[in-house]
């Protein structure tokens, strides 16, 4: 069990790095001003219609809530890999549809509200600002201190 915790750290670690260097990257790839000029490039998002995805939830839903109790409490049922990976496929597609539907109504409830949407948007761009600004920081202080010291 403790074995078993350690790696999952490690595994979620490991993603956590990635996560960071591939951000790096493609937001270095900006200029800061079209980082603050953004919205007037704005994408317009195709909005779900709602009625889908709240039938698309309660079905996945369902699925999902079928394939834990599987794999749970009917885990005596499952002998052999033929029965079991039927189960596993039908939790990794109810999970997908979950946070698909979940995506498009929660997309709809924060555009309805205007400004929650703005305050939204506006915090996600200050922390990417915040970000090219230490990164961008951070390699004219490392001159600067070779400077001071004489390296």
């Amino acid at each position: 069990m403790f074995i078993a915790c350690i790696k999952t750290i490690i595994y979620f670690a490991v993603m956590y790095l990635a996560v960071i260097l591939f951000n790096t990257i493609s937001i270095s790839r900006y200029k800061l001003i079209d980082l603050i000029t953004a919205t007037k490039k704005n994408e317009q998002i195709k909005i779900k219609n709602p009625v889908i995805c709240v039938i698309i939830f309660l079905i996945a839903a369902s699925m999902l809530g079928y394939a834990y109790y599987k794999v749970t409490a009917g885990a005596n049922t499952l002998t052999t890999e033929e029965e079991l990976l039927p189960i596993i496929l039908i939790g990794i597609v109810a999970t997908f549809l979950v946070f698909w539907s979940l995506s498009g109504f929660i997309l709809r409830l924060v555009q309805s509200r205007k400004k929650l949407y703005l305050l939204i948007i506006f915090n996600i761009k200050r922390q990417i600002t915040i970000i090219y600004l230490q990164d961008y920081c951070f390699y004219d202080i490392i001159p600067a201190i070779k400077r001071i010291l004489h390296l």
